[in-house]
């Protein structure tokens, strides 16, 4: 049986089935042409370590951008280039990134916003992930493994939000829940 040549216990296989979604014949193929070409999948894992690397001191110093209280960029877009995360671009106005994201686009966005009220002024941020409502199913999957990457260069937010429509992440909207998550607001009622 295939089983017997791959010398793979069967809890593995399933294993595999649960974390890919797939039902277990054709994660069983999966699971052998991984065995059966470990360099494929090593070459793999080794492009995977080169894409973060290079795309890591980028993403770092975008952050800092936003987050510097010494200029006007407000917001930082890294978006996939196929297999490849890249500069979407970066910016003053959140409307411009809006037209950034497109229906078949897959992005991470770190978003600075200013909040309170006439007493005390802040700067609250937002990561966003978006996903537009034509991204298929392998790719939206993707997005979730690559997040917690992204999350480890952009640690400090207010709120994650997950948008696959426009209007989960206009300004307003937006502003909002970082509002609300941030507390009370002191001010003077006027």
């Amino acid at each position: 049986s295939a089983h017997a040549q791959t010398n793979q216990p069967i809890t593995a296989v399933y294993l595999k089935t649960t974390l890919v979604g797939l039902p277990p014949p054709f994660a069983r193929s999966i699971s052998l042409s991984l065995l059966c070409d470990p360099l494929s999948f090593s070459n793999r894992v080794q492009k995977m370590a080169l894409f973060r690397e290079v795309a890591k001191e980028d993403m770092q110093a975008a952050y800092e951008e936003v987050r510097n209280d010494g200029n006007e960029t407000n917001w930082a877009c890294y978006k996939y280039e196929g297999k490849s995360l890249v500069e979407g671009g970066t910016g003053a106005e959140y409307s411009d990134l809006l037209e950034l994201l497109g229906d078949d686009d897959r992005a991470y966005c770190y978003v600075r916003f200013e909040t309170g009220d006439e007493m005390s002024r802040r700067a609250k941020f937002a990561f966003i992930t978006w996903i537009g409502p034509a991204v298929g199913a392998l790719k939206k999957a993707a997005v979730s493994t690559d997040k917690a990457f992204v999350k480890e260069l952009w640690p400090n937010f207010g709120k994650e939000i997950l948008a696959d429509e426009k209007k989960e992440i206009q300004y307003d909207t937006v502003k909002n829940i970082l509002e609300k998550a941030s507390g009370a607001a002191y001010g003077t009622g006027k």
